[in-house]
């Protein structure tokens, strides 16, 4: 929006001609301010080359603009790849503007008072502050999307990131399954066999983490532990 905004004021304010006459402005009132090396350099371009500082301004800011579109649409529909575009330019664009804060705060500073060169400084500060935190956000959107695209988050919280998948609710990928012939078990009773739900049940409730590791680590290490005892009362559904 501001980059919007930018482009149609320099349109409104005579684009090339209003640049000139902003360095002759300068250059008449020099002693008013503080000639640093790159505010003289500004002044010598925009007064002899102000067609061609205008269109390369124009040019870079109409790039901008599909960057920040790209960004839009890549937040929206969660792809990686369009948000690089505006990290990088915006990034680029960050570094101007705050070299153009610095240089500005030290070439006015013998033409107002000191109250308010403090003032301006601080409140570009921030604002460059809230820039950089936007900027931030992006590339922090950009981790996690590289995170919930992982194979290891899709084998355990599915391939959605805003609809996850709840570790209790499927085994995860290397998870301790039971085999087909140790399925069922005598009762109390001794009347008929039932299905080791339970068991399962106690398996899938254990982190992932745990159960992908492998068979008989972690708290499955106590199922292990139990094997001879296991074996010794039924040969038929031994773990």
């Amino acid at each position: 929006m501001e980059t919007i905004v930018t482009m149609i004021t320099l349109a409104v304010l005579g684009g090339a001609k209003f640049f000139e006459q902003e360095a002759r402005y300068y250059e008449e009132n020099m002693h008013d301010y503080n000639p640093h090396d790159v505010f003289v350099w500004l002044i010598l371009v925009c007064k002899t080359r102000a067609d061609t500082f205008y269109a390369s301004l124009m040019i870079g800011m109409a790039l901008y603009l599909p960057c920040c579109g790209a960004m839009m649409a890549g937040a929206y529909y969660m792809k990686q790849y369009l948000l690089a575009p505006f990290v990088v330019v915006e990034f680029l664009r960050l570094t101007c503007v705050t070299l153009t804060h610095v240089i500005g705060m030290m070439v006015i500073k013998k033409s107002i008072n000191v109250g308010y060169l403090i003032a301006l400084t601080i409140a570009g500060g921030f604002a460059l502050l809230l820039l950089f935190y936007l900027w931030a956000c992006v590339v922090a959107l950009m981790q996690i999307l590289k995170i919930v695209r992982s194979p290891e988050y899709v084998a355990v919280f599915g391939d959605n990131p805003l609809a996850p998948v709840e570790p209790g609710q499927t085994t995860p990928v290397g998870a301790f399954r039971l085999n087909d012939h140790a399925t069922g078990e005598w009762n109390v009773n001794a009347s008929k066999p039932s299905q080791r739900t339970q068991l399962a049940k106690n398996l899938e409730r254990l982190p992932p983490t745990a159960l992908s590791v492998g068979q008989f680590n972690g708290p499955n290490m106590l199922i292990d532990d139990f094997r001879p005892l296991h074996s010794r009362y039924s040969n038929n559904w031994a773990i």
